[in-house]
C-alpha cells in the first residue's frame, strides 16, 4: 500500500512537471482581424515574451520602388537596382537586381544594416536568373566567376577584424562557415547546393545569428534555415577573440545577399534577384507557414509586427505567395527561438493571376 501511494505521489509530481511546463510556453490563442495581405491583424495568447522595440530593425519588401533609407548600404553603386519583373508572387510589384558579369562586377548586391548588437535574426530571398551559371573551380581554374559567393556575413561597424562568414565552395560543391580574421575556423555544410538552389525559383534563406557572449569564448550559435530546411545548427561557435576585438566589439549584419568574391574577363550575364529583406536584433518574430509545425514548413512568410507584448503581437500581414484560400498555420517564435503550436488560418482576400513569364513557378 505504502509502494503503492509513493508510485500515486510520483505520478502527481510528474504530471505538475509537465503542466508547468506547459503553462509556460507560449501559445496562440486567437487571432483577430482578417487574414489577407497588407491588413492589421492581432494575436492574442500568452508566453510571448518580450521585444524591446516592436517593429524590426529593415522590413523592406521594395514595394515603395526604392530602398528602405533604414539600410546603411544597398550594395556597390550600380550594381543592385529595383526591378520590375521577375516578381515572386502576386502582390509583389518590385524587387532588387544585379547582373554579375565579369570582373567590373566584383561587387555586393546586397544590404548591410543596424548597429552592433549579440543577436540577430535574418533572412531573405532570392532567385538565380536562367542565365545563371555557378563557378565551379578556384581562382586558378577556368570557372571562377560565382564560385565564391558570401551568402551571409557579420562584421563589427567598428575597428574589429574578426567577422563571421557563410560562402559557396564551387569547386566542392559545398558551402562553408568560418570564423574570419585572427579566429580563422571553419566547418562545411549544404553539400550539393549548385543542384538544390534551384535556377529559375525563387529560395528563402533564414538565420538566427549569436556572437560569442565573451572574446575567446566559445558560445556563439548559428541556425541556417533554407526553404525552410534547415542546412546548418552549430551552438559552439567562436566568433569574437581578444586579437581581432581590442574592445569586444559584437557584429552586425554586413552581407544580407550576394557578394561575389571573384570575378572573370567575360561577358556573360549572370541575373540575381532579392525581395523581402528582414533583419532585426532579436529572434522574437511571428511567421506564416504551410504545416502544423515551424519545423515541418517548406514554405515560410515572415510577418513584420507593429507591437509586442507577452499576451498579445500585432502584425500588417504579408501574405507573400500564399494565395487566398490555402491553409496555413501563425507561429510566434520568443526572443529565446522558442516556437509556439501553429495556429491555424485561411488565408483571404481575392485571387489574381500570377506575375511573370508563363511556365515559371512564383514560389
Amino acid at each position: 500500500m505504502r509502494t503503492a501511494t509513493r508510485f500515486m505521489a510520483l505520478e502527481l509530481a510528474v504530471l505538475l512537471v509537465v503542466m508547468a511546463g506547459a503553462a509556460g510556453a507560449q501559445t496562440i490563442s486567437g487571432v483577430s482581424g482578417t487574414v489577407q495581405h497588407g491588413a492589421a491583424v492581432v494575436i492574442s495568447g500568452s508566453g510571448f515574451g518580450a521585444k524591446a522595440a516592436a517593429t524590426p530593425v529593415v522590413w523592406d519588401n521594395m514595394e515603395t520602388g526604392a530602398f528602405s533609407s533604414r539600410w546603411s548600404g544597398t550594395g556597390s553603386p550600380g550594381v543592385l537596382r529595383v526591378n520590375t519583373d521577375n516578381q515572386r508572387h502576386t502582390n509583389s510589384r518590385y524587387n532588387g537586381m544585379a547582373n554579375f558579369i565579369g570582373v567590373n562586377n566584383v561587387e555586393h548586391a546586397s544590404f548591410q544594416g543596424g548597429t552592433n548588437s549579440p543577436k540577430w535574426y535574418c533572412q531573405y530571398w532570392f532567385k538565380l536568373g536562367d542565365d545563371w551559371n555557378w563557378g565551379t573551380t578556384g581562382t586558378a581554374g577556368g570557372s571562377a566567376n560565382l564560385a565564391n559567393i558570401k551568402f551571409f556575413r557579420m562584421w563589427s561597424s567598428g575597428s574589429a577584424t574578426d567577422n563571421w562568414v557563410t560562402a559557396t565552395e564551387g569547386w566542392s560543391n559545398d558551402a562553408i562557415y568560418k570564423s574570419s580574421g585572427p579566429i580563422n575556423e571553419s566547418g562545411w555544410f549544404a553539400n550539393g547546393y549548385q543542384q538544390d538552389w534551384t535556377i529559375g525559383r525563387w529560395h528563402l534563406l533564414q538565420v538566427e545569428y549569436k556572437d560569442s557572449s565573451q572574446r575567446d569564448l566559445r558560445d556563439g550559435s548559428v541556425k541556417m534555415w533554407m526553404d525552410g530546411k534547415l542546412i546548418l545548427d552549430d551552438n559552439t561557435l567562436l566568433t569574437r577573440s581578444t586579437a581581432g576585438s581590442a574592445d569586444g566589439e559584437f557584429m552586425r549584419p554586413y552581407g544580407i545577399g550576394f557578394f561575389n568574391s571573384w570575378g572573370d574577363g567575360s561577358t556573360d550575364d549572370n541575373h540575381f534577384y532579392i525581395d523581402d529583406c528582414y533583419i532585426d536584433n532579436t529572434w522574437a518574430r511571428v511567421e506564416l507557414g504551410d504545416a502544423s509545425t515551424l519545423a515541418a514548413c517548406t514554405h515560410r512568410e515572415i510577418q513584420p509586427t507593429t507591437a509586442w507584448s507577452a499576451s498579445q503581437v500585432n502584425v500588417t500581414l504579408n501574405g507573400g505567395s500564399f494565395v487566398p484560400g490555402n491553409q496555413a498555420y501563425l507561429f510566434v517564435v520568443t526572443d529565446a527561438g522558442a516556437v509556439s503550436p501553429g495556429y491555424p488560418v485561411t488565408i483571404g482576400g481575392t485571387l489574381v493571376s500570377a506575375p511573370g513569364q508563363p511556365g515559371k513557378p512564383t514560389f
